[in-house]
């Protein structure tokens, strides 16, 4: 759900509640930190997307965000991608 609303540890977000100062991305430093950005976009996490759009594949399915996000047989997958829940240093992170 939090990656529907766009409320998790993604810079961008972040950036919104004060919690860092820009919104790039910590993986490529080009673009801002959105969910569109960290599931689709990032070059940095590129090797770990060809996984899930392999996996899509299987099933006949593009690699797109409402197949990510609302498709339970991609849930799985998702696990290979870095979490964002770890992006922000925050003390129950350290």
């Amino acid at each position: 759900m939090q990656l529907l609303i766009e409320h998790i540890l993604l810079n961008k977000y972040l950036k919104r509640i004060n919690k860092v100062d820009k919104e790039r991305c910590p993986a490529c430093r080009a673009s801002s930190e959105t969910v569109r950005h960290f599931l689709l976009e990032c070059p940095g996490y590129a090797h770990k997307r060809w996984i899930l759009e392999k996996h899509l594949n299987k099933r006949q399915k593009s690699l797109t965000l409402e197949n990510l996000l609302g498709d339970m047989e991609a849930v799985p997958p998702l696990s290979p991608l870095p979490s964002p829940f770890y992006n922000y240093n925050s003390p129950c992170n350290a």
